[in-house]
């Protein structure tokens, strides 16, 4: 079934899921999911398959990831994920290849894996400005298009930290106030 001008899911803080929405294929307008402090999971929304105006997912602090967005493969506006603290993955976006306005993902503090974009970003599929920062690693386009699509693990989640690139922090030290600069490398994770 098909949805008008706007789908708003937004503070609602016992709301843990969004299952009652389950039978929405297309939103003709924009999508927002916000301010749902106990919202875990979007998986609800696993039968949408079109989003025609901007998808915003923010400000869900006990969101992990956004797997229930994986049948969506092109978004008519801009896609801004910000502000979600648990959110740990873009996995849910590895079948989006068609962003027809700008990209943000930003104050996401708990989010390390951005193999989710690959698809947007190796394609061409972005049409305007990329905004990734503020987040617990913000790697730039060329950085997640180099490291790959998502590679699922025996548990069907992509856990694996990005292994082709470090990152770079700058970091204050406190007695003498000058700026150090600190190069991180991602800890490789192998099957036994």
């Amino acid at each position: 079934s098909s949805v008008g001008l706007y789908l708003v899911v937004s503070s609602n803080d016992a709301l843990t899921n969004l299952d009652g929405l389950s039978n929405i294929s297309e939103v003709d307008g924009h999508l927002s999911v916000s301010y749902n402090s106990a919202l875990t999971n979007v998986d609800g929304l696993g039968n949408l398959t079109s989003v025609d105006g901007n998808l915003i997912i923010k400000d869900n602090n006990a969101l992990t990831n956004v797997d229930g967005l994986s049948n969506i493969s092109e978004l008519d506006s801009n896609l801004a994920v910000f502000s979600n603290a648990s959110l740990i993955n873009l996995d849910g976006l590895s079948n989006l290849t068609s962003v027809d306005s700008w990209l943000y993902v930003v104050d996401n503090a708990a989010l390390s894996v951005f193999c989710g974009l690959y698809p947007i970003l190796s394609s061409g599929g972005l049409s305007g400005n990329y905004n990734v920062h503020d987040n617990l690693i913000n790697p730039t386009q060329q950085q997640i298009i180099d490291d790959g699509p998502c590679m699922p693990t025996a548990l069907g989640e992509n856990e694996l930290l990005p292994n082709s690139y470090p990152y770079i922090r700058t970091i204050p030290t406190p007695l003498t106030q000058r700026l150090i600069s600190a190069t991180l490398f991602p800890i490789s994770h192998q099957s036994s």
